[in-house]
């Protein structure tokens, strides 16, 4: 099993900052011990911080292990591709796939979506590791690419709040079509912090009995098979497949909690501070840091701090920050990673960015970088 290098970038810093918690005195210690959240964030201000940017290349990367340890993931990715038809043909056989062992499988399953699903058949995808996942949201999306809402049906599925009441209904909507559909949902990180609630769960095993849906999902945590017992893989007639891909954690990481970011996961909002802007501001190149101006001051500027993308597609345009649509979306990736912005869809389609900073919080950074924004921070 391949593990960090002594010698990598990562494991410097981690000896860095354990060495420098060793030098603290024990009183000091126990003290920072019994602060609050918040008085960590205030006071996590250190300079010595490794560089944002760095670590989010080499979690992207995965290069984490050394040579021999990146040798392993390509074996293993090799080796577990030539499964793909098997796993195939235990889907068309009504069987739902559960995938386990070490190392993340996102980049399997997107591997197996695009060289066996793409282009072929109807598939959906449910990234399981994200924190602020809405289950019966992204349901809700299932039901709409598969055409299973009428304007009637439309109107019931907005007032559906349940996930497992929303499976329900796209059992009820599939059996009421004339014409057969297969579906194949993806689920990397089944047992992701967003989908461990009863109600979740019970959606996910009310999807994997209706015979159209097959369900292919990956387990990470060492203790997942506590949540699928043998009664709950017999009703959604899972298999497990071994599936070890020594491959990094990288985007699950990026998608969770960041202590280097100031993330929060309280109300599924973020946590920013002005040290936690500090180190992503660093990270942006001189066009990203443009993008990033102009967005907030579109966004502190609007009423309710949402933000047309392609009002700030022009915006950039005009100010020659970007010259192509696909580049200010590589932008906007880095600043939703980072939680900078969120993203949501207005009932006429259009895609609506939404300023995650405080405003006071924003005013004052911006203030300190020479920025001007407009009127509302005065």
């Amino acid at each position: 099993m391949p593990t960090c290098s002594r010698d990598s970038e990562l494991n410097l810093w981690a000896l860095q900052y354990f060495e420098k918690k060793d030098r603290l005195p024990s009183n000091k210690r126990r003290d920072a011990d019994e602060q609050s959240e918040e008085d960590e964030d205030d006071d996590d201000k250190t300079d010595d911080a490794p560089p944002l940017s760095q670590i989010r290349e080499l979690l992207l990367s995965g290069d984490l292990g050394g040579k021999e340890a990146n040798q392993m993931a390509k074996k293993a990715m090799k080796l577990l591709e030539a499964q793909f038809p098997v796993w195939m043909l235990y889907l068309s056989e009504r069987f739902n796939l559960l995938l386990y062992g070490y190392g993340s499988k996102a980049e399997l399953l997107e591997r197996f979506r695009k060289n066996e699903l793409d282009g072929r058949y109807s598939h959906f995808l449910i990234k399981g590791y994200e924190p602020q996942l809405n289950l019966c949201k992204a349901l809700r999306a299932l039901a709409e690419n598969l055409n299973l809402l009428s304007r009637r049906r439309r109107e019931q599925a907005s007032a559906i709040t349940s996930a497992a009441r929303m499976a329900d209904f796209i059992r009820d909507g599939i059996e009421k079509l004339k014409e057969p559909i297969d579906v194949v949902i993806l689920i990397p990180s089944l047992d992701g912090i967003a989908l461990r609630t009863m109600s979740n769960q019970q959606a996910i095993y009310l999807l994997a009995e209706i015979p159209e849906v097959h369900i292919i999902a990956s387990v990470d945590h060492r203790n997942s098979a506590i949540l699928f017992d043998d009664a709950k893989l017999s009703r959604g007639n899972f298999i497990w497949i071994e599936a070890t891909t020594y491959k990094s954690y990288g985007t699950e990481i990026l998608a969770g909690e960041s202590k280097i970011l100031g993330l929060s996961r309280k109300m599924d909002k973020c946590k920013h501070s002005l040290s936690s802007l500090e180190c992503v501001w660093a990270s942006l190149t001189s066009k990203g840091v443009a993008a990033f101006v102009h967005l907030a001051r579109m966004a502190l500027g609007s009423r309710g701090g949402d933000v047309p993308f392609w009002d700030w597609y022009r915006c950039c345009l005009d100010d020659f920050v970007v010259s192509s649509e696909a580049s200010l979306r590589q932008h906007l990736v880095e600043f939703r990673d980072h939680r900078l912005v969120s993203m949501k869809t207005a009932t006429d389609g259009t895609d609506l960015l939404h300023f995650e900073i405080d405003r006071q919080l924003a005013c004052e950074f911006f203030k300190q970088h020479g920025v001007e924004i407009n009127d509302n921070c005065d």
